[in-house]
Formats: C-alpha cells, sequence, structure tokens
C-alpha cells in the first residue's frame, strides 16, 4: 500500500512538470528539470535529514522556487507565456491540490505523516483544489462570475497555502520546532516527497500569482487568450 501512494504521488508530480515544463521557454524549462533531479537526488542521499532532524536550511528548497516562480510570472518571458494560456487553465490546474491532500491524508493513515497537517487537521488547502474547476468555469468559461470572484478566490487560496506552510515549518523536526507532531515531519525531506515543498508548493502559489497577474493585480491586465 505504501508503493501505491507513493506512486500516485510520483504521477502527479510528473503529470503537473510535464505540462509546465513544456510552456516554459528553453532556459527556465532547463533550470525546472534540473532542479527537480537535484532535489531527487540530494533526497535519496539523505543531504535533508541530519540524525532525524531537517536542517534549517531546508528552508530553501520551498523559498527559492516559490521566488523564482513569482520572479518568473512579472518577467517579459513569463508575460510571453501567459499571453498564450487561457485564465481557466490557470485556475483550474489548481484542482491537483486534491490528489495533493488525499495522498497526505493516506500518508497520516499509514502513520507517515501527522494528521495535524491534513484535511482532517490544520490543512484546508483541499478546498482550494474542489473549487477550482467551478471557479475556472463560471469566472472564465460561462462568464458567469465577475473576475473579481476569481481575484478573493487566489487571495483565499495563497492564505490557505501559507497556512498551511507555516504548519508545516512549525512541526519540522528543526531547531526552530514549536509544534511536536507524531510521527516527525520528516517525509518530506526524503523521496518523493521532496517534490512537494520543492515543486508542487511553489506551483500553487506561482499559478496563484500568474492568475493574479491575468486579472491585473500589480500590472495591466493582460489580454484573455480563452
Amino acid at each position: 500500500m505504501h508503493a501505491a501512494i507513493d506512486g500516485l504521488f510520483v504521477l502527479t508530480a510528473l503529470a503537473l512538470a510535464v505540462p509546465v515544463a513544456k510552456a516554459l521557454p528553453a532556459r527556465p524549462r532547463g533550470v525546472l528539470i534540473a532542479w527537480l533531479l537535484g532535489l531527487g537526488i540530494l533526497a535519496a542521499v539523505g543531504a535533508f535529514l541530519q540524525a532525524g532532524c531537517i536542517p534549517p536550511y531546508f528552508a530553501a528548497v520551498g523559498v527559492l522556487p516559490s521566488v523564482a516562480g513569482v520572479i518568473f510570472v512579472s518577467s517579459r518571458a513569463g508575460t510571453s507565456v501567459l499571453q498564450r494560456m487561457s485564465p481557466a487553465w490557470l485556475v483550474g490546474l489548481q484542482s491537483f491540490r486534491v490528489v495533493v491532500e488525499i495522498v497526505l491524508w493516506a500518508l497520516a493513515t499509514q502513520h507517515r505523516l501527522s494528521p495535524l497537517l491534513t484535511f482532517e487537521g490544520r490543512n484546508f488547502d483541499i478546498l482550494v483544489g474542489l473549487t477550482a474547476l467551478p471557479v475556472a468555469w463560471l469566472c472564465f468559461a460561462r462568464r458567469a462570475w465577475p473576475p473579481h470572484v476569481a481575484l478573493g478566490w487566489n487571495i483565499a487560496g495563497i492564505a490557505i497555502l501559507l497556512n498551511i506552510v507555516i504548519h508545516a515549518l512549525l512541526s519540522a523536526p528543526t531547531p526552530f520546532q514549536a509544534l511536536r507532531t507524531e510521527p516527525p515531519t520528516t517525509i518530506i525531506a526524503t523521496l518523493p516527497y521532496i517534490w512537494l515543498p520543492g515543486f508542487l508548493v511553489p506551483l500553487a502559489f506561482s499559478l496563484h500569482a500568474a492568475s493574479l497577474r491575468t486579472l491585473g493585480v500589480g500590472a495591466r491586465p493582460l489580454k484573455e487568450t480563452g
């Protein structure tokens, strides 16, 4: 059963990495591929675990790609990419968070992750995933809802994502641990789950940033393409 859950997680990460990589220009695509492979190798050799604890530098695993994603979205190259994308796609793709939350819940039932970090605890991220497709459809396909609904949804999605990231950081066995969990939150520092903080969470942040960009937050609205 462990292998099935691990396999589902890997398939989810690959199913997202492939279209994202294809949508990027050559240089960012190469950086993304190198990042994912590098994280996998480092996690496989235990670089992110020291005597059962996660070192402070682990925070860079999530911070670096999140910052890079937001910078890219705001760049000229990112603008060019977004102009070729449907605003509905940027919102609807966030439905992947449902699968991620199911994986996290399954890990908790297998006693490999604390229930605190699932929808049975303090993780409300599944709500974003469940509402992604309806919001995409009603705001951008049918246009039954005004754009400010998507704006509010993105802001709420970022807040919900920050909530679980903060809880994960506070419960991780680092020198700054504030929440004690059982089992310890060390699985996110191992292969393949290193791609949760290193790819999937930054992807969710970047999709929110991209969606807000198309809605004109922080810049002129981009021309809709679908």
